[in-house]
């Protein structure tokens, strides 16, 4: 998938200037888009049921 489509989803979903889309699939045989997230640099997460936040460290990949 070309950059551009990578910035155009970055945009387009609600994410916050520390996260940015790099990397997408579409897979036509499943009708679906995979996109894949990741942080610009240090996270800071917030815990609304505890009123608190925490430092982001995890950066392994989910699926």
């Amino acid at each position: 998938m070309s950059k551009c489509a990578e910035k155009l989803f970055t945009r387009a979903l609600p994410l916050s200037d520390s996260w940015e889309v790099f990397l997408m699939n579409i897979d036509d045989t499943e009708t679906r888009v995979d996109i894949r997230i990741r942080s610009k640099g240090k996270v800071e997460h917030i815990l609304l049921d505890h009123g608190c936040s925490c430092k982001g460290y995890d950066r392994h990949g989910r699926a």
